[in-house]
């Protein structure tokens, strides 16, 4: 019975943590460009700062995610709208609609760019004579940036959170205001997050932010070690360093956990998402890391992931399930986490013909392990 309960516990929240993940950063996949040929539009002008954006030559329905610079200091003007686009352009490459919000002024979080870019976002988006109307989902929305960028970016999910589909912290996290006032409460969010920390810089800020994220059903948190904050944009300033990593490895580190969380998290793509979670599939650059999304779950070898097969995907009446033990229970859940449906026993398929389409969470209970995937119903 204990046994049963720590199993139910753990059926939707997942805790991993590792002190060195098992290949070279220059061996991720994604460290090269994606399969997408990357077009830019000229800086828009339609709001106070222009937009710059990066998206796939040919049309179609691609996710967009909407990003902001870090902040240059009094007097400084290395951070630019192109400081970004080792990884802007390359997320682009992989289908992504991305928007730059060439934004580098310090001040108040309040998130007035970002604002203003969602409104021009929202209503080109709905206006068939703009392009991005053949090119973006209006119902995929992901928001990001790199210190006071992201920042800007919590301020904007904290006033339109059902609007924002998932949130990017490049060495940052909600605004904590002055002395409590002007505080961002992030904590009725259940989107998803990624946070990329700086092992060289203030780490222990950004987990405190991402805890801060208690409502959401997948966050993931990556602690990047010998990586300072610099080493999130291409510029050189004195004061925010790459970091002992290095460019080449901070580069390939940030691309593997932004390109892989992106495409596993909004496109469903089940490998991204074991080179997302996997120990052996992560760069050796990992000081820590940890993701409650569901992707998969152990309570013994984390490396078991090969162990189960589940198919047809999608499926319309069985889904046949093989696990190297015994299985005790299959369950699926919708994507707010409600059982749908529950089977016990010796068993190696579960029938969904009565499911309507869409996509669940299988979770598989063996004696040993729990495995859980995305699935869809046709």
């Amino acid at each position: 019975m204990m046994k049963r309960c720590l199993l139910i516990i753990m059926l939707v929240t997942f805790w991993f943590s590792n002190s060195k993940g098992q290949i070279n950063p220059q061996s991720s996949p994604y460290l090269a460009d994606g399969s997408y040929t990357v077009v830019s539009d000229s800086d828009m002008t339609a709001i106070s700062v222009p937009l710059l954006i990066y998206r796939p030559q040919n049309q179609g329905n691609y996710p967009v995610f909407m990003f902001q610079l870090g902040a240059n200091s009094v007097g400084s003007s290395v951070i630019n709208r192109h400081t970004y686009d080792l990884f802007m352009k390359h997320i682009a490459s992989y289908g992504f609609v991305v928007i730059v919000i060439d934004d580098s002024q310090a001040g108040f979080p309040n998130g007035g760019s970002f604002t203003a870019a969602h409104d021009w976002f929202k209503s080109e988006v709905s206006n068939q004579s703009h392009w991005l109307s053949s090119y973006a989902d209006p119902t995929t929305l992901i928001i990001g940036g790199h210190s006071n960028g992201g920042v800007n970016a919590s301020a904007l999910l904290v006033n339109r959170p059902t609007e924002i589909s998932g949130i990017v912290f490049m060495d940052s996290y909600p605004s904590g205001g002055i002395f409590g006032l002007g505080a961002h409460n992030v904590s009725n969010y259940a989107g998803k997050v990624l946070t990329m920390a700086a092992g060289e810089n203030d780490p222990t800020s950004n987990k405190e932010g991402w805890d801060k994220f208690s409502s959401s059903s997948c966050k993931t948190y990556v602690n990047i070690d010998g990586l300072d904050h610099g080493g999130f944009g291409d510029y050189v300033l004195a004061s925010q360093p790459v970091g002992s990593i290095g460019r080449a490895d901070a580069t390939a580190t940030i691309r593997h956990f932004l390109v892989s969380w992106m495409l596993s998290e909004f496109k469903n793509d089940d490998e991204a998402a074991n080179n997302l979670t996997n120990t052996s599939n992560q760069p050796n650059t990992v000081a820590e890391f940890e993701n409650n999304c569901g992707i998969f779950t152990s309570l013994n070898n984390y490396s078991n992931y090969e162990e189960f097969k589940v198919y047809p995907i999608p499926a319309n009446a069985l889904l046949n399930i093989s696990a190297k033990d015994e299985i005790e229970s299959i369950s699926l859940f919708d994507l707010q986490g409600k059982l749908i449906k529950t089977a016990i026993g010796n068993l190696n398929s579960i029938d969904i013909s009565e499911l309507n389409k869409g996509i669940y969470i299988l979770q598989v209970t063996t004696n040993f392990s729990i495995f859980s995937k995305k699935v869809i119903k046709d």
